[in-house]
């Protein structure tokens, strides 16, 4: 478990098969450009995926990394890795 945030609930979600699930994702495209929300908004529609991108490289500050090259995944196994997650959790899908 990380303790870069330990008073956050993010070094819980850090450890769970979720996030294993996303950094296995074999499909991904390569971006040399450092601003995570840009990357989001260019390759998913949204900018609310910067963390699927930061998690996927193993950014754990997106405002101060040395990346050279940023690997993008595959949106569509990103959407079913997350609900398939959802589903586990009796959460709803929208």
């Amino acid at each position: 478990m990380l303790d870069i945030f330990p008073n956050y609930p993010i070094t819980d979600f850090l450890d769970n098969d979720f996030v294993k699930d996303i950094k296995n994702i074999k499909n991904f495209k390569e971006d040399k450009e450092k601003n995570l929300d840009f990357l989001a908004k260019k390759y998913y529609n949204n900018v609310e995926y910067w963390w699927v991108i930061a998690i996927y490289n193993d950014i754990i500050d997106p405002f101060d990394f040395e990346k050279e090259i940023i690997r993008i995944p595959d949106i569509n196994e990103v959407e079913n890795i997350y609900m398939d997650y959802k589903i586990q959790k009796g959460l709803s899908w929208k």
